[in-house]
């Protein structure tokens, strides 16, 4: 038979509750709307988690759903507040908190809300209207683009409303909810950095940045867009040790490079197997081997060679 499995489901857990629920679950699950379950919320109750020595993932699933208004609950908030733009703008708030959230798209297209059109998250069917979602896959593609799950908040290091995820000393992700700029408490050297538009999608082209403690970000576009800025750790070349230009220096340490000598000829004919010969290199200690690029022939007499 198969392996039960339990779902440990977590709705609001007090603070008096915490330390019960925490040893029993594996994950949090919240319901609390619009700003009041965003980004502060998810931190809160984060360091709630911490102070019990186990942090877990947490979840807020209803956050309030694309152009949902009720009437006499949900603080009977009116258009466009709870519009497609501003559920996405959420979204990333609450991720860069470490946490997850669900959603729904378009609740005024189904049939018994809104336009009978047949579409909308209350009946499960979608039609054109629904395009909210297409915000959200550029969050994704955002945390892909990164180990995510090796960095933590640390908007403790930035500063004008920005929020930040930090591996420090490797990866930072900061997200501008409204544009401008901000600066970074960032360890100083080389990074790879790239800006992404959060509305459209768009990446800026990768630039190669010396960075240095308290660095300025500011954001492609004048408006108040959100834009989100990831800079990654770049590994220096191989270079000159500083204090001894007789040795080389390769990712902070000193390096001998030994390589075997065989012919060029050799390694480039189309019936040589790499891999062996790599493993081989590996395997004695060897750090270097050649490669040419272009083309190269030998005919029957170069080198002595014969057919």
């Amino acid at each position: 038979g198969q392996t039960p499995t339990l779902e440990f489901r977590l709705i609001r857990p007090g603070a008096e509750q915490l330390d019960e629920l925490l040893m029993l679950a594996d994950f949090a699950m919240y319901q609390s709307w619009d700003e009041h379950g965003g980004h502060g919320f998810l931190l809160k109750n984060r360091e709630l988690q911490a102070k019990t020595g186990r942090i877990i993932p947490q979840v807020n699933e209803e956050y309030g759903y694309e152009d949902h208004y009720p009437v006499g609950w949900g603080e009977n908030r009116k258009p466009p507040a709870r519009s497609a733009d501003n559920r996405r703008r959420l979204a990333w708030e609450m991720y860069m908190a470490g946490g997850y959230q669900t959603t729904g798209e378009r609740a005024d297209r189904g049939t018994g809300w809104g336009p009978d059109s047949g579409g909308g998250w209350i009946n499960g069917r979608g039609d054109d209207e629904m395009v909210m979602l297409k915000g959200y896959a550029h969050i994704v593609e955002f945390f892909m683009s990164f180990e995510w799950w090796k960095t933590e908040p640390r908007d403790d290091i930035v500063g004008g409303g920005a929020l930040c995820l930090a591996e420090p000393g490797k990866t930072y992700a900061v997200y501008l909810p409204r544009g401008g700029e901000t600066t970074v408490k960032i360890e100083e050297g080389e990074y790879l950095a790239r800006w992404l538009n959060c509305s459209t999608g768009e990446w800026s082209v990768p630039a190669a940045v010396h960075l240095t403690s308290g660095a300025n970000l500011q954001a492609l576009g004048s408006d108040d867009g959100d834009w989100a800025v990831l800079c990654k750790r770049t590994t220096p070349p191989l270079a000159l040790h500083p204090d001894n230009p007789r040795y080389f220096l390769f990712r902070g340490k000193p390096a001998v490079l030994i390589t075997s000598g065989e012919h060029y000829g050799a390694v480039l004919n189309l019936d040589f197997d790499p891999v062996p010969y790599l493993d081989e290199l590996r395997s004695r200690g060897f750090n270097l081997t050649r490669t040419f690029t272009g083309v190269y022939r030998e005919i029957p007499g170069s080198f002595g060679i014969r057919d």
